[in-house]
């Protein structure tokens, strides 16, 4: 009986292991496959007891230029906390560094055919560091279209907006919605990092979790979405792979990057995913995830456009033109266009007859 129990035991411990390590495992999911990547030059440093990558700046501000469409969202994360004064204030110049890096991300689920609003904020060349359930919610349904907008500031995108082709997941957060891993790095399909420059990761000491002051800077709802907000203090409980603090959020800045200034440039040591009544809480870049989030990084730090990029770019530009042309083909024609947010181009649907039934050819033709 006691060799029985004993075998049991080992049993359960060997398969306790297993779950421990397979929880910081890194699940694939592919939004399109347009684009591809390769192995790069990104270096992982040590300095005593503390693990991190170099941020990069960018070479030139950008000028607040390029305006983007209007979309109703919703929140991610609901819940709040605001003690007493509304401790955040608005950045105005987002693209002043190291503000360039923080973006809003919009999202789409095809199952609730809505858009919801998150942040973020770029650790590569086309890599965003954000909250699992932005990419892959509590309902276990991946998102179906993700665009980031970095350093958006109302109705003026300086850098555009970028799509999301390839995500990955904790695999704790894909199987069991395990909070202390809802995080999530999402790749882009261009560089836009080479224009706004990105944050170094940062697995720290606990010394520097407790002694410096960490800012956490996102798109919050109950300012639009569309706006930058930013708060710093210091953490409040410093757990294995979470922490707790009192700097006040608001849904839509899920995602946002939890960061320190240190020697003025930025360092990611989390991101926020959680609002409760008396404090709120992030998932901690822990060194198991720093290993998992730097070798993706690592792995697709080059990106190498595919032969068939042109192809599969006109089979997606078509298929929002069939819906555009769902939407349109009921209302007055004249004056409308469309727009191709990629590229930055407009199709204009001239008042004519003829006009009218080229464009429902194209977009009928298979």
């Amino acid at each position: 009986m006691k060799r029985m129990l004993l075998i049991i035991c080992l049993v359960l411990s060997l398969s306790y292991k297993g779950l421990a390590t397979n929880a910081y495992d890194l699940v694939e999911h592919n939004l399109n496959n347009y684009a591809k990547y390769k192995n790069g030059d990104f270096k992982n440093y040590k300095y005593e007891d503390e693990f991190f990558t170099y941020p990069v700046r960018p070479n030139e501000p950008t000028p607040q230029k390029v305006l983007i469409n209007s979309e109703n969202f919703f929140p991610s994360i609901i819940k709040k906390i605001i003690f007493s004064n509304d401790g955040r204030k608005r950045i105005h110049d987002t693209t002043n560094w190291p503000y360039s890096i923080h973006v809003k991300l919009s999202m789409k689920f095809e199952e609730e055919n809505s858009h919801y609003g998150g942040s973020g904020i770029l650790v590569g060349p086309h890599h965003i560091l954000t909250a699992g359930h932005n990419i892959y919610n509590e309902k276990k349904k991946w998102a179906t279209r993700v665009v980031a907008s970095p350093g958006l500031n109302d109705q003026a995108a300086p850098y555009g907006e970028v799509n999301v082709v390839k995500a990955y997941a904790f695999s704790a957060w894909f199987k069991m919605n395990d909070p202390q891993f809802d995080m999530a790095i999402l790749i882009l399909d261009t560089s836009i990092g080479n224009q706004t420059g990105w944050a170094g990761l940062l697995c720290p000491s606990e010394n520097t979790l407790t002694r410096e002051q960490v800012s956490i800077t996102g798109y919050p709802g109950d300012k639009g979405f569309k706006q930058m907000w930013s708060m710093s203090k210091r953490l409040k409980n410093i757990n294995q792979e979470t922490f707790s603090y009192t700097i006040d959020t608001y849904g839509g800045q899920s995602g946002s990057g939890i960061w320190i200034n240190r020697l003025n440039v930025p360092h990611v040591l989390g991101v926020h995913t959680l609002g409760s009544e008396y404090s709120n809480s992030g998932v901690r870049l822990s060194l198991n995830k720093y290993n998992k989030i730097y070798r993706i990084i690592k792995d697709t730090y080059i990106l190498d456009i595919n032969k068939n990029y042109i192809s599969s770019f006109i089979s997606e530009e078509k298929k929002h033109l069939k819906e555009t042309w769902a939407n349109l083909k009921d209302f007055n024609i004249e004056n409308a266009s469309i727009s191709f947010a990629t590229f930055n181009l407009k199709l204009f649907l001239f008042p004519s007859k003829w006009s009218f039934n080229k464009v429902r050819d194209l977009i009928n033709d298979e």
